[in-house]
């Protein structure tokens, strides 16, 4: 979900115009919504503001799902396991020959992926919509730690760029008759060794040549930094800022007062 300058949204859309602490804020409010929160329904009003989100920001529905597909996966499975586990607890809804979707096991599955996908999709919109100098500068301005924003500027770069060396090491082995889709369990892993180990190795060369370059640039994190872009927030930003901490401090008040929990009815035992 990382981006490089070039793939940035661009288009006359709302997120690419919003101030990059404003758009990581978002993100922390998803994070802290869905912490706080946990009725499914409540959530489920959480998930709809995302995907709206989505499709203010000007990205493609369907390259969206695909690029979290292996988050879709977890969520759908973490749903399964609930399912599974509580088969024997709460109200049936139905059944499947002898097997029994409970209330329990369908609403708290329903609760943990509705916050897996919201999550996910706002970090896709984040990082879909911002560069990663924005994204650096944004988190310098925030005050946070300079060697934590390196990491997370540095993480966002070689993400691509493993993608780019995973495409290349594969090319590599197919056009060298390795078949990685066939034979049975044990030799399909052992072929994937044929294009982990290379680009474990190719990862660990790319990260030494990052630390010796800002070692030879003389890079002191504790140093007095300059900045090239000059953030300011917006009137939207404000707009935006004050809304998601309205409602996070109702959310906070309401989970204090007993709104907005599982029922006791639909609680795991």
């Amino acid at each position: 979900m990382s981006t490089t300058s070039s793939d940035v949204v661009t288009a006359t859309s709302v997120a690419p115009r919003l101030d990059p602490r404003t758009k990581l804020l978002y993100l922390l409010w998803v994070f802290a919504m869905v912490s706080v929160l946990s009725h499914p329904l409540i959530l489920s009003l959480v998930f709809v503001i995302t995907i709206v989100v989505v499709l203010g920001s000007g990205l493609s529905p369907w390259m969206s799902l695909k690029d979290i597909r292996i988050g879709l996966f977890v969520a759908a499975a973490s749903w399964l396991l609930w399912l599974v586990f509580l088969r024997h607890q709460g109200n049936v809804l139905f059944s499947i020959g002898s097997w029994h979707i409970t209330e329990p096991g369908f609403l708290n599955g329903a609760s943990v992926a509705i916050r897996i996908v919201a999550i996910l999709l706002a970090f896709l919109v984040v990082f879909k919509t911002t560069t990663n100098r924005a994204v650096m500068t944004a988190l310098y301005r925030l005050h946070v730690s300079v060697p934590f924003a390196m990491v997370v500027g540095i993480t966002l770069r070689l993400i691509p760029q493993l993608q780019a060396e995973h495409a290349i090491i594969i090319e590599a082995q197919r056009s060298r008759a390795v078949e990685f889709e066939k034979g049975g369990l044990l030799s399909r892993l052992r072929k994937h060794l044929a294009y982990i180990i290379p680009l474990v190795l190719r990862a660990l060369k790319i990260t030494s040549d990052l630390s010796l370059a800002l070692e030879t640039r003389a890079f002191d994190p504790y140093a007095r930094r300059t900045f090239s872009e000059e953030l300011e927030f917006r009137a939207s930003d404000w707009i935006l800022l004050a809304l998601m901490a309205i409602t996070l401090v109702a959310s906070i008040a309401a989970r204090i007062a007993g709104f907005g929990g599982m029922p006791i009815a639909w609680r795991a035992n």
